[in-house]
């Protein structure tokens, strides 16, 4: 049955590939060095642009090594119109904090964002961490990417240079 949120329609297998995102608001950490002074991170700024949304948790141990990876990808794609944002999910907003200080490389092109009350979390059927999804220029979901390591990093790369 299909529910209301930032995505449109979710089919009962939680299979939201091909879906356009709808409106999410969420909070930006560290906005001085990547943010251009914005403290959030709005549905606007997915248009034109092809954007991994990555969620991850201060507890997850592979979500500390793909951040750093993620800003090597900005590094590489941006100028081609990637971004990413990352969304910690830690109900305590600190927890997500810290984590990005620890693990995160300021960079332009990767927003660090907190989604306390798990709403993006639900509306983007994430299960496990670190999961992503990566979002073509119009707004639609075209890839979902679970788990951390070479190969899924290959397959994100792969997926990207397809909709660059």
């Amino acid at each position: 049955a299909p529910r209301t949120g930032a995505i449109a329609a979710v089919d009962t297998a939680g299979n939201i590939i091909g879906k356009k995102v709808g409106s999410f608001d969420v909070d930006l950490v560290n906005t001085g060095a990547a943010g251009n002074g914005s403290q959030r991170f709005t549905a606007n700024k997915l248009k034109g642009k092809v954007t991994f949304v990555s969620f991850f948790a201060s507890w997850c141990s592979p979500c500390s090594r793909e951040l750093p990876e993620l800003a090597n990808m900005v590094e590489e794609y941006g100028k081609r119109g990637f971004q990413v944002v990352a969304v910690g999910v830690d109900t305590e907003r600190h927890l997500s904090e810290s984590f990005v200080n620890k693990h995160g490389r300021p960079t332009p092109g990767l927003f660090f964002a907190v989604d306390p009350n798990a709403k993006l979390l639900g509306q983007f059927d994430v299960t496990n961490m670190p999961t992503g999804y990566l979002v073509d220029r119009s707004g639609t979901i075209r890839h979902k990417q679970v788990g951390f390591g070479t190969t899924t990093v290959d397959q994100l790369k792969d997926a990207l240079k397809k909709l660059l």
